[in-house]
């Protein structure tokens, strides 16, 4: 269900000038030319507003936008401090722990003042329970808080207003608010949202969970004479599947438009209120043009301005009238982090200024951080980076902090080139345009996808309209080779010695003597169990050895269960060497391939689905997982003191199979190789490995596996002793947790590990991968024999390697 917390969507009074269009830097292709001399820049600063705050106090702590009124910038800051360990949920007071308090900031994001809400709150007598705030909406008037008031049971009881004069600071008393619908629906289980208000009618949108297992929502509107209505849209879309009411837009003549987001199967919702019929119906006008993504996307209504949208692209305005989006700013005209902007809502806008807010990531040990902020970009005089040459970059797994953030310390640093996203290689916009259904498995789709993807991408690479750099194309086997891409033999053996990086990660990248993609940092995956369950120094499992593994120690619960087809691709990406010869030909007719195929049909059972999976109990605890490291956090976690990490069931029972997380490749077609070079090495820089490893993959620099590690350690235990405030550790333990802290000891196991690896899984084709799950059933079903299978897949997949030379 969905997280009951306070929402605050806010729709915001604040004058505000058009600014004039920015222009992009340059989108695509090699050889972009030069950053010109007239194009925009604005310097960016940034204003943490919770630094004052230890949320080593705190389970939570958070602080969200409300409104600019009268030139002040007005924040709502909640949290739960965390309860002593004897705390009484029968008698004790959980008021008491909680904040919720006022934040007033002027126009250079220092604080001004702070209401304290909660305070007031705790004055309000509710037979022996609580109150907690639901939302503070803004109105012409100034701010209503709404509250709701719990027994002592902590069943909801009735709905509470207050008023706060944002000028003077004063908060009236709290008094009992009867909308007329607000018990009823509170009691059917519908839990109150934050308001918005448009024309003087106030919308109240009660989430409601149905025992169907459906979302949905209550609408009550309440006009400026006090006479409410409900609108329930259970009854007018008994077929949606609603989460949240994103947005709600003036947009003139009694009329507003509602922006609600729904599961995949319902999408976003553009519903018309009318205020004078009090109705509330799905809106029959096409907003297609506006490809809103409510997740991905922050609007905000600024007054006398309009309704304008923040993604990781830029700014805009969107304009109803001409049914378009008009450009306010590109997000490459900053220094600006793209993967935070998209945590980022706009709240002011004027000729030389823009003001954003929202919480944005910060590399924190052992969890992700995020930290409340005011971003201010302010326009400069000049373009800091005019006359550099302009860099594409190709982020085939689509944009994130550590790659975005690289891209601004690059730009920065470098006096000759200047980096921009070419975005149409994202595979998420891949996969998003094949035809699909709620039944469609998602890694046929994303194999698909992936051949596109791939096929598209030689095409432009050969053409000269590709990009300069691609990052994370690890999985596209036919770009290695020069007539695609840089050899990078020679950097590496010159830069990237073996005391300084993990040269056996490095170079099981390797194909025909050249290494095309370097691997920045890798991911681990394997069978995580307790050392006493396998023999002394084994590393892997043969066939045999796993059927008697799962038999015996897993009770005959297979720790790979996903179905014979997605067991068998893993199993055999996990050794594609011994499917390819040297000149880089299948070759499927080998011992490997039969036994690999004749332990699937016989041992591996396809999974059976039912409600208990859905639930999370406790039961014994885990005997065997697979474990997927993505970082050096997630080794301490789910191998670190308490088991060892073996390799997936192979022919030949290697160890833990290595992928890269994230990989970098020089297209040989650009004309800008050194600065595609200049980029690989800053890539490689033990500052860019600590910054990209303390969120995604594990480095290959040894250095920075050192730092990190470091801080891991006091993270991982931190986390640890979190979580045992709510699990026991027998519970964390049957979750797949480890629950012995971590010390260097942990680490340098850890580091020992690495050096043994070997295999980089840079074979997991999606080509191949596509027509293994086509033809491999037949043989599992009894359709064809393994003969006639291999001749297929052999003459499939060699047409695939043919038609990509």
């Amino acid at each position: 269900m969905k997280k009951i917390v306070t929402k605050t969507i806010a729709t915001v009074a604040a004058a505000a000038l058009m600014l004039p269009m920015v222009a992009s830097c340059g989108k695509s292709g090699s050889g972009n030319g030069v950053v010109s001399d007239d194009t925009p820049w604005f310097n960016v600063t940034t204003v943490a507003l919770d630094d004052d705050i230890n949320k080593q106090e705190f389970d939570y702590f958070q602080v969200n936008y409300i409104a600019t009124i009268n030139g002040k910038y007005l924040f709502e800051a909640t949290g739960m401090k965390k309860l002593p360990s004897d705390f009484n949920y029968a008698t004790g007071d959980l008021g008491d722990f909680m904040v919720d308090e006022l934040y007033i900031y002027d126009d250079s994001g220092s604080r001004v003042s702070t209401i304290d809400i909660q305070g007031v709150l705790d004055e309000l007598e509710v037979n022996s329970g609580s109150a907690t705030v639901n939302s503070i909406t803004p109105t012409a008037d100034g701010l209503i808080v709404t509250a709701t008031g719990y027994d002592a049971d902590y069943n909801p009881l009735g709905t509470y207003r207050s008023t706060i004069n944002v000028d003077t600071g004063d908060v009236s008393d709290f008094e009992e608010y009867d909308s007329g619908y607000a018990d009823e629906i509170q009691a059917e289980g519908g839990t109150p949202e934050s308001l918005h208000v448009c024309q003087g009618y106030v919308i109240e949108p009660y989430w409601i969970y149905d025992e169907n297992g459906s979302n949905s929502y209550i609408l009550v509107i309440t006009d400026p004479s006090g006479n409410s209505s409900k609108i329930d849209l259970r009854e007018s879309m008994p077929n949606a599947n609603l989460y949240s009411v994103t947005q709600v837009i003036e947009m003139g003549e009694g009329k507003a438009l509602a922006i609600v987001s729904g599961d995949s199967a319902t999408g976003t919702l553009y519903l018309d209120v009318d205020f004078n019929a009090m109705t509330v119906t799905e809106s029959t006008q096409d907003y297609s043009w506006a490809d809103f993504d409510v997740w991905e996307t922050k609007f905000n209504t600024i007054d006398g301005y309009g309704l304008v949208m923040s993604s990781s692209d830029g700014i805009s305005k969107v304009n109803f009238d001409s049914s378009s989006l008009e450009e306010i700013l590109n997000y490459e005209n900053c220094s600006l982090n793209r993967d935070d902007a998209t945590n980022l809502t706009p709240i002011a806008i004027s000729e030389d200024r823009i003001v954003l807010t929202g919480s944005i990531f910060r590399i924190a040990y052992g969890d992700y951080q995020y930290e409340s902020v005011m971003v201010f970009l302010d326009k400069a005089d000049t373009n800091p980076h005019a006359g550099k040459q302009i860099l594409t970059i190709a982020p085939i797994s689509g944009l994130n902090y550590p790659l975005c953030e690289a891209v601004c310390r690059f730009n920065d640093q470098s006096t000759e080139y200047f980096a921009t996203f070419d975005d149409r290689y994202d595979l998420n916009d891949f996969i998003s345009a094949l035809p699909t259904d709620n039944n469609q498995d998602y890694d046929a789709l994303s194999d698909q996808a992936s051949t596109n993807l791939g096929n598209q991408l030689t095409v432009d690479l050969m053409g000269g309209t590709g990009p300069d750099i691609i990052v994370d194309g690890y999985s596209f086997n036919q770009l290695n080779n020069p007539d695609y891409l840089v050899d990078l033999n020679d950097y590496v053996n010159s830069d990237l010695g073996n005391d300084s990086y993990y040269r056996n990660i490095i170079e099981s990248g390797y194909v025909g003597g050249g290494i095309y993609q370097i691997p920045v940092t890798f991911n681990i995956q394997g069978i995580a169990t307790a050392a006493s369950n396998v023999d002394a120094g084994q590393i892997g499992f043969t066939y045999e050895q796993y059927e008697t593994f799962v038999d015996e120690v897993c009770n005959g619960t297979d720790p790979m269960a996903g179905g014979r087809v997605e067991f068998f691709i893993t199993s055999i990406n996990s050794m594609m060497d011994l499917m390819v010869d040297d000149n880089g030909n299948f070759n499927f007719d080998n011992e490997a391939f039969r036994a690999l195929a004749e332990y699937t049909r016989d041992y591996v059972d396809e999974p059976i689905v039912t409600d208990d999976d859905y639930g999370m109990g406790f039961g014994g605890e885990a005997d065997a997982s697979v474990s997927f490291i993505r970082s050096v956090s997630g080794y301490f976690s789910d191998v670190g003191t308490d088991k060892v990490l073996l390799g997936l069931p192979t022919f030949d029972a290697r160890g833990p199979v290595v992928s890269a997380n994230t990989s970098v490749a020089v297209s040989s077609q650009s004309s800008n190789q050194e600065g595609g070079m200049e980029f690989v090495r800053f890539l490689m820089s033990v500052d860019a490995q600590v910054l990209f490893s303390a969120r995604n993959g594990v480095p290959v620099s040894r250095q920075a596996f050192s730092e990190i590690s470091s801080g891991y350690i006091e993270g991982s235990n931190r986390t640890l002793e979190t979580l045992r405030n709510y699990y026991s550790d027998s519970e964390l333990r049957s979750l797949g947790y480890n629950t012995t802290p971590a010390d260097e000891s942990t680490a340098q196991a850890f580091n020992d590990m690495i050096e043994q690896l070997q295999g980089y899984n840079a074979a997991n084709d999606g080509a191949v991968n596509a027509i293994i799950r086509e033809e491999i059933p037949a043989f599992f079903e009894g359709q064809k024999t393994l003969d006639q299978v291999i001749q297929v897949l052999q003459d499939r997949a060699q047409t695939v390697v043919s038609e990509r030379r």
